[in-house]
């Protein structure tokens, strides 16, 4: 029996972990079936709580014993995290893909048309909603994966497999939001009215295509897609608008983890990203 554990174990793996986060996320992209036995590994990894655990134990003291599990436990959830990380990621890749074939679906049919006309628009339509069909079957296997996958214990903390996707996906829904909005700049500080309203109108239809597309795929999802978008937009826009604040009046920037609107697991960048960012920390300012 000493010999099976001494074999099997995987505390060796702590330092090893990094290298194949990659290698596991590419896995999961390949094959959303593949969710499974990832959490058979996590699982496995918990006997990296051993080695440093024993001569604790051994001292039978109970406290230290407690600390230490509750450190190498949440390091190992941080890790599952960043490698479940992928199936969001994913998802919202595919939901960009839905959202751009959305943009390039063939115009409303006139009172009067064409056989021709009506023949080509209906290879069109019906080439769409094929591409359509494969990018949703897609989305429902990666959810498949994630539905088929039991509760489980890494050390000391217990993990809810669905309770992670939907902070993975909080998270990547934040982040095409705030790149959505970075890309709000404008050429030179006088404009016209229609100069102005043009890069809204821009951003405005972007959104409007990529919510229709994120509702399309709630039910896959399970959760209601549109309360999602409506809470992280207007959590991004208040977190924006509370630096801002921050930067005009006080003329300091606060850490980001003290302003309310901060949630560490969906981060909001400031200043913004954009490569046009040249007047201020994020859109509110450029727009002001």
């Amino acid at each position: 029996v000493r010999t099976i554990e001494t074999v099997a174990d995987l505390s060796y793996a702590w330092k090893a972990l990094g290298a194949y986060r990659e290698t596991m996320g590419s896995l999961l992209a390949a094959s959303p079936d593949s969710v499974k036995g990832l959490r058979a590994l996590f699982l496995k990894l918990a006997s990296i709580l051993e080695a440093p655990l024993r001569r604790i134990r051994q001292a039978g003291n109970q406290s230290h014993a407690a600390l230490v599990s509750g450190y190498y436990s949440a390091r190992l959830v941080e890790f599952m995290r960043s490698v479940l990380q992928e199936i969001p990621r994913l998802i919202f890749r595919l939901l960009s893909q839905l959202s751009e074939l959305e943009a390039t679906q063939p115009p409303a049919l006139t009172a009067r048309i064409g056989v021709t006309e009506l023949q080509s628009y209906a290879q069109q339509s019906e080439k769409a909603n094929h591409e359509v069909g494969l990018l949703t079957q897609r989305v429902a296997l990666l959810m498949r994966g994630i539905r088929e996958t039991d509760v489980a214990v890494l050390g000391a903390i217990l993990v809810e497999p669905r309770e992670v996707l939907m902070e993975g996906l909080r998270r990547e829904l934040a982040g095409m939001i705030e790149s959505l909005l970075a890309d709000l700049h404008f050429p030179t500080a006088f404009l016209s009215r229609q100069e102005l309203v043009a890069p809204f109108e821009v951003i405005a239809e972007k959104a409007k295509s990529l919510a229709r597309s994120f509702e399309h795929l709630q039910d896959y999802l399970g959760t209601s897609a549109l309360h999602l978008w409506r809470q992280e937009v207007g959590r991004v826009v208040r977190f924006l608008l509370h630096m801002e604040q921050h930067a005009l009046l006080r003329r300091r920037l606060p850490a980001a983890s003290s302003t309310p609107h901060h949630d560490p697991n969906a981060p909001v960048a400031f200043p913004d990203s954009t490569a046009g960012n040249t007047a201020g920390g994020s859109f509110i300012s450029r727009t002001v």
